[in-house]
C-alpha cells in the first residue's frame, strides 16, 4: 500500500512557515547583514536607532531597491539560456499589448526606457522580423510599431519562461499577501505618479 502524499503530523503547514520565515526576518534584519559588524553598525546608529520609524522605512526602501535589481539580474540569467533579456522581454511585452500596434513614443513611455535607446531596441526587432513599423494614418511622420507572428512565437517562449520563474521567485507567497503587497505598491506609486 502507497503511502499519503500529504502532509504528516508533525509537518508544519505553509502559514506557519511563512509565519516562521516572517519572524525569522523580523529579528535578523537581512537588510542590514552588511552593517553588522562593528564599525559599520557603529557608524549607521549614529544616524538611524535600529528598530526606529526612520530606520524601518530605510530598509524597506532600500529592500525595494536591492530586490528590484537582483529580480532583474535572476532573471536576466534565465532569459540569458534562450537569448533573450528582460529588457527585450518588456519591450516586446509592450509592442503586444497593442495588438493594432502603438505609436513608438507611447510604447517607450509604458517600458520606461528613453527614446534613443527604444529606437535603437525596435530597430534590432524589425531586423529579426519580430515587430513591423507603420506609418501612422493620423500623423504621416509617426511610425506604429506592431508585433509580427514570428514576434508572437519568441514572446510566448519568454512568457512561459517568465512565468515558470515568477512563480518560484513569488511562490511561497499566499495570493492575499500578493494582493496586500499591490496594494501597497500601488499607494506608492501614486505618491511618486510621473
Amino acid at each position: 500500500m502507497m503511502a499519503s502524499r500529504g502532509r504528516t503530523p508533525h509537518e508544519p503547514t505553509v502559514a506557519a512557515r511563512s509565519r516562521a520565515r516572517t519572524s525569522r526576518s523580523r529579528t535578523s534584519a537581512p537588510l542590514q547583514a552588511h552593517l553588522e559588524n562593528g564599525e559599520l553598525l557603529e557608524e549607521y546608529k549614529k544616524y538611524y536607532r535600529v528598530g526606529s520609524e526612520v530606520d524601518l522605512q530605510l530598509r524597506l526602501t532600500r529592500g525595494f531597491m536591492l530586490v528590484a535589481r537582483r529580480w532583474r539580474k535572476y532573471l536576466d540569467e534565465h532569459l540569458r539560456r534562450i537569448g533573450q533579456s528582460q529588457a527585450r522581454w518588456e519591450a516586446l511585452f509592450a509592442v503586444a499589448m497593442s495588438r493594432e500596434g502603438s505609436a513608438l513614443g507611447s510604447i517607450a513611455r509604458r517600458v520606461g526606457v528613453e527614446g534613443p535607446t527604444f529606437v535603437r531596441m525596435i530597430a534590432q526587432f524589425e531586423r529579426e522580423g519580430l515587430v513591423k513599423r507603420l506609418t501612422s494614418s493620423a500623423d504621416r511622420r509617426a511610425s506604429i510599431i506592431r508585433i509580427t507572428p514570428k514576434g508572437e512565437a519568441v514572446l510566448g517562449e519568454m512568457r512561459e519562461l517568465t512565468t515558470r520563474v515568477r512563480k518560484q521567485f513569488l511562490g511561497e507567497l499566499s495570493l492575499e499577501d500578493v494582493r496586500r503587497m499591490l496594494d501597497m505598491l500601488e499607494h506608492m506609486l501614486r505618491f511618486l505618479k510621473d
